[in-house]
């Protein structure tokens, strides 16, 4: 198999460090949720607001996965309608609470395109199952 830095990808060592702190950052921010605004600030978070602190040009090289979750918690959080807070009436976000984190995280390295059977037959017929259940 190839060296996954070859491909340009992660290696898996680091990718399993990426994880742990991504893993930590998600309960930290499920912990902290009812700290933040509901919606936000138009002062600080008005049209424009994200874009103005981005670089106009993309980076040369990765940036430290570090340093994007300080940007994520800077610049994104801050700039958001948090779905899964508390005081938030408008919809739901079933993606928010701990199974369906889960459940995103463990469905993303699959690649799972369901759109048919034939496409992913495993998912079909679970989907299908699960629908029955609650029929």
């Amino acid at each position: 198999m190839k060296d996954p830095q070859s491909l340009g990808d992660t290696p898996p060592e680091e990718f399993r460090k990426q994880l742990h702190k991504l893993a930590d950052w998600i309960a930290d921010f499920r912990e902290n949720i009812e700290s933040l605004r509901v919606a936000p600030n138009p002062a600080v978070a008005g049209p424009g607001a994200v874009r103005a602190q981005l670089p106009a040009q993309p980076p040369e090289d990765g940036e430290p996965f570090e340093k994007i979750l300080s940007d994520v918690d800077r610049l994104i959080v801050p700039g958001m309608v948090h779905w899964s807070h508390p005081m938030f009436l408008g919809y739901f976000g079933w993606t928010t609470t701990a199974p369906g984190i889960l459940g995103e995280i463990l469905s993303a390295p699959l690649s799972v395109n369901a759109m048919t059977w034939r496409t992913c037959p495993a998912a079909t017929e679970l989907e299908t199952v699960v629908i029955d259940w609650l029929r």
